[in-house]
């Protein structure tokens, strides 16, 4: 769900920056800051694109509430990442809120130091909820409402 929400990010930033800037197609790319910048320092980062990654990621426990819907991980194609969108990704209804995130110093000084030590201008925002809701639902499963823990094997006439 993290990749479908980054590739939305993307696809919207992109178009953003090409209606009203017209900064060319794909500006905004998906890439690791800790390999660096191109240019002089000759890493894989081109220097004229903004660059959009994860930094960390956090548990959000008021979500666990939630109706219990099964997708099963291990059949779904992995087509977001590459740009095609199969029907079993397509997105119903999502939501995403993101917050403008201001770290401290001594947070600025961690971030870079672990992505490599040189810093770069940045903005850091947080999105504090992920709300995705795909078309097809493999399965649904009911309320449990009671726990069963007295099972027997039953001895028949051939035991």
């Amino acid at each position: 769900m993290i990749a479908h929400a980054l590739f939305i990010l993307q696809k919207e930033l992109n178009a953003h920056l090409t209606a009203y800037y017209a900064a060319g197609a794909d500006k905004v790319l998906l890439e690791n800051m800790a390999e660096g910048l191109g240019g002089n320092s000759g890493g894989s980062v081109p220097r004229e694109n903004i660059v959009l990654m994860v930094v960390n990621t956090k548990e959000e426990k008021t979500l666990k509430n939630l109706p219990n819907y099964v997708r099963n991980d291990v059949t779904l194609p992995a087509s977001l990442i590459d740009g095609t969108i199969t029907e079993i990704d397509q997105l119903e209804t999502f939501k995403l809120i993101l917050d403008f995130y201001s770290p401290t110093l001594e947070e600025v000084n961690h971030l870079w130091g672990t992505l490599g030590g040189k810093q770069y201008p940045f903005v850091l925002y947080m999105m504090r909820m992920l709300d995705l809701k795909f078309k097809a639902v493999q399965s649904e499963s009911g309320l449990i409402t009671e726990v069963v823990s007295d099972f027997y094997h039953q001895k028949t006439a051939n035991n």
